[in-house]
């Protein structure tokens, strides 16, 4: 997600989940003239990659490998 308050993020974490908050909104390719505008009249941080970067899917399985170690315990 873009953004998200602390208070979703903690709730989601108690859970058991987990927020993964992007930089960017991310919109899917063949959006790119709409992301186009809303950068040029809005000024607003978005964007359509073709794949997510790879540090980002990084967090997302480091924190995945952590959590199946927890639970296996």
């Amino acid at each position: 997600m873009r953004f998200a308050p602390k208070s979703y993020i903690e709730n989601v974490r108690r859970k058991g989940g987990f927020c993964l908050i992007f930089k960017y909104q991310l919109y899917e390719l063949s959006q790119i003239n709409l992301v186009e505008r809303i950068k040029d009249d809005l000024g607003l941080p978005v964007g359509c990659p073709k794949a997510i970067e790879d540090g980002t899917i990084m967090r997302f399985k480091n924190w995945h490998i952590r959590k199946l170690s927890v639970n296996s315990k």
